[in-house]
């Protein structure tokens, strides 16, 4: 039997059914990722203020990056919001968002690594822990909107 309407009834009869279809393993990477998101903000600003003041900038370039750091913030915010939305009330839209939100992820990431101004040590390490915390949460992401999808086809 086919459910229709609200998506927490969906889930609800789903778990009634005996079929929990939500990822515990993409739900801890999103809560931890989050953790990690609010650490990597902060640290990115105080090695700004480290770059700013010990090593000459060209004109505007520190504020753009200061700029790309709260606008990951944001999308990072969002993203975290929709996946962990979209995966406890099992909703393939949601979670497809979340998915689509890695993109620019990546390239901000990819950005700090290897393309801004100076990249220091603690650049790497921290965006390389953010990428792998990224690749583990697309890959759950995808398992589950593929499981998502075809436990919806069955119904």
């Amino acid at each position: 039997r086919r459910v229709h309407g609200d998506p927490l009834t969906v889930s609800f009869s789903n778990k009634m059914a005996g079929k929990l279809l939500s990822s515990l393993p993409l739900q801890m990477f999103i809560y931890f990722h989050g953790w990690y998101s609010i650490f990597f903000f902060f640290v990115n600003i105080l090695l700004f203020i480290y770059k700013g003041v010990g090593m000459p900038y060209p004109a505007n370039n520190l504020g753009w990056e200061i700029t790309f750091i709260f606008i990951y913030a944001v999308i990072q915010w969002i993203r975290l919001f929709l996946g962990s939305k979209g995966n406890k009330t099992e909703q393939s839209s949601s979670l497809a968002w979340f998915l689509g939100l890695s993109i620019p992820l990546i390239l901000i990431h990819a950005f700090y690594m290897r393309l801004q101004i100076y990249v220091l040590r603690a650049d790497t390490i921290i965006n390389v822990a953010a990428f792998i915390f990224l690749a583990a949460e697309m890959f759950l992401g995808i398992i589950t909107l593929i499981v998502f999808n075809a436990h919806e086809k069955l119904l």
